[in-house]
């Protein structure tokens, strides 16, 4: 009987013992489905800002190509101005050449004329 007692408080304790275990283990792993829940959260908040960088990086690229494209025609149209200017100081300077010419011809002529009234 007194054997029976002894085995019979070393299962109860033995008891108490994996109980409170099990309790320490519940409670562990409500701690853990707690912080699995926040750091879920706290992907989803991630992947939320990755999501919006992507698309702030795609509009950027975008908008450095159509700044890229408007410098190539800014360059482009540049170079044709001056393709242009050089071409219309070209003419003007031909015209004034042509200018000249004729004007010293006017000044020949009229000198001529002025000797023929004058004789």
């Amino acid at each position: 009987r007194e054997e029976w007692l002894e085995r019979s408080h070393a299962d109860s304790q033995k008891l108490q013992r994996v109980e409170a275990s099990l309790r320490a283990a519940e409670a562990r792993a409500e701690e853990l489905e707690t912080e699995n829940t926040w750091l879920r959260g706290q992907l989803a908040m991630a992947r939320q800002e990755n999501e919006e960088a992507a698309s702030l990086l795609a509009s950027s690229r975008k908008a450095v190509s159509e700044a890229e494209r408007r410098n190539r025609n800014a360059v482009t149209g540049a170079a044709l101005a001056s393709k242009v200017e050089a071409e219309l100081k070209s003419q003007l300077g031909d015209a004034q050449g042509r200018l000249d010419e004729v004007t010293m011809q006017l000044r020949t002529l009229q000198r001529a004329a002025e000797e023929r009234e004058a004789a």
